[in-house]
């Protein structure tokens, strides 16, 4: 994805995801359940996957301003962080580990890929 997620696009996690971490805030991987097929986080996708699943952030938005509040960025950089969120939304949607809430739906901490896909 080129451009960044509107801001209040609401997001749900695969629930058929295992998150293992491997070494505390650095390295983590993520297992989709369905196909077997891993993914390997760094700390940042590690905190955004956290969120996500803990309910914390379910928007472009929440996540960027999590971000703010736990590393303390700078305003300057907000376009260049949307836009590197964005792309990382954008890859977990590709291989199916989030999807994009239809406008109007409230996000829920997870979804069950097939039913109300």
């Amino acid at each position: 994805m080129s451009e960044p997620y509107p801001s209040k696009t609401r997001f749900q996690i695969k629930e058929e995801t295992s998150f293992t971490e491997l070494v505390e805030n650095r390295e983590a991987v993520l297992l989709d359940l369905d196909n077997l097929h891993y993914y390997t986080l760094n700390g940042t996708a590690i905190e955004i996957w956290r969120w996500m699943r803990g309910g914390e952030a379910a928007t472009l938005g929440q996540v960027i301003s999590n971000l703010h509040g736990a590393f303390s960025l700078q305003e300057a950089d907000s376009g260049r962080i949307e836009q590197e969120v964005s792309r990382f939304l954008g890859e977990l949607e590709q291989n199916g580990l989030l999807r994009l809430c239809e406008e109007g739906q409230a996000a829920e901490a997870t979804f069950v890929p097939g039913m109300g896909d």
